[in-house]
């Protein structure tokens, strides 16, 4: 699967070496270069539009969505072994519900963040000359929005951090090793929610 990623990916961006072109825009009295895409024909491009916006954002949307809920669905069904200990189970459903309220923000920020630059794309199609015409608030309006897609890169980081106590331990262990800190860890913080976590998912065998 990550080979067939590199490989998916090294095509469509490859497309990029024999569209794009440069060209000078007035911007705010200046001349700006702004590299972009010239096709031959207005539908070449909506086709290529839209194959990029199915394949970059809608698969891997649909596979975001599946995956996550059947792993969400999974967690939510398993329980501890043994007798039932009401701070132990009410330890592990906050861990369930934290893991599950992280799968479920990973991919609506997935979503969010991507959906305004394919919408611009695609509209781009129906109104680039107007685009064109009003480089004062298109440039902007691009960059802003590009920006907006690229953030999802470093915005998930963030999300395990926050919703996951483990991968806060291992950041914190890691900075500890890395500059002089003077300050320990507590074991309840590093192990608490990752033993609860892994509990919940590891499949329990009982033997009589």
């Amino acid at each position: 699967m990550i080979v067939i990623s590199w490989v998916a990916s090294i095509l469509l961006g490859s497309v990029e070496l024999f569209m794009a072109r440069t060209t000078k825009y007035d911007f705010c009295g200046q001349l700006v270069t702004i590299c972009s895409e010239h096709w031959q024909s207005d539908g070449m491009r909506l086709m290529y539009d839209m194959v990029n916006v199915v394949l970059v954002y809608v698969v891997p949307l649909i596979v975001l969505t599946f995956t996550y809920t059947v792993v969400g669905m999974r967690l939510w069904g398993r329980s501890m072994p043994g007798n039932a200990d009401f701070t132990r189970d009410m330890t592990q459903e906050r861990a369930k519900r934290k893991v599950i309220k992280m799968l479920v923000t990973i991919v609506l920020t997935f979503a969010l963040c991507w959906l305004p630059l394919h919408i611009y794309q695609l509209l781009g199609n129906v109104a680039r000359k107007m685009l064109l015409a009003n480089p004062s608030s298109t440039f902007p309006l691009f960059f802003t929005i590009h920006w907006l897609a690229m953030a999802n890169s470093f915005i998930n980081p963030i999300i395990y951090g926050f919703l996951n106590d483990g991968f806060r331990a291992d950041i914190r262990r890691v900075f500890r090793r890395c500059g002089p800190w003077k300050e320990s860890i507590k074991p309840k913080g590093r192990y608490q929610g990752r033993l609860s976590l892994q509990s919940s998912l590891n499949t329990t065998r009982t033997t009589t």
